[in-house]
């Protein structure tokens, strides 16, 4: 399939992704490729009731750009903002927290990005190029699910931690 044929199925599905979400998550927007800088543009979504203090996290979901024009291999990404405020974080601790949920993590990682002071899980899913729409699209859901689930079990003990 040529390259713009499949960037262009690539932001419808996730055009498709944000109507489905915008009816949990009020705030979810798909951003073009021209505003985002990111191929095929991205789902930006804020989600909420996670973990039991029912805390906010703000999700990026995008396709990364294709390693090169012969691979056969893709990635869909969630990447989910815990927080960006760690000033009163104990870092060594919130690192060990991180650490421990990523040994226990079925799949994605916590880190603490200390340049950008933000606490983050990403979780990424290879898919093949050669996929058929609905089969990518269920995965695409698939993967968000798993993200939410995964920070919903670990929030609560990482944010009292950031905001020591």
């Amino acid at each position: 399939m040529e390259k713009d044929k499949i960037l262009q199925i690539r932001a419808q599905l996730l055009e498709q992704l944000k109507n489905d979400l915008i009816v949990d998550y009020f705030a979810a927007e798909y951003i073009s490729e021209e505003e985002s800088g990111i191929p095929c543009g991205e789902i930006t979504v804020m989600f909420n009731s996670l973990g039991m203090n029912s805390n906010e996290a703000f999700g990026e979901l995008f396709f990364a750009p294709d390693a090169d024009e012969e691979s056969t291999v893709s990635y869909f990404e969630c990447v989910i903002l815990i927080s960006d405020s760690l000033e009163n974080a104990d870092m060594a601790a919130l690192k060990a927290a991180c650490a421990k949920h990523n040994l226990t993590s079925p799949a994605g990682f916590f880190f603490v990005d200390e340049e950008g002071n933000r606490l983050v899980f990403k979780l990424g899913i290879p898919f093949s190029k050669r996929f058929e729409e609905d089969v990518l699209f269920e995965e695409m859901n698939i993967a968000v699910g798993n993200a939410l689930d995964i920070v919903d079990r670990a929030i609560d003990e990482l944010l009292d931690i950031a905001e020591e």
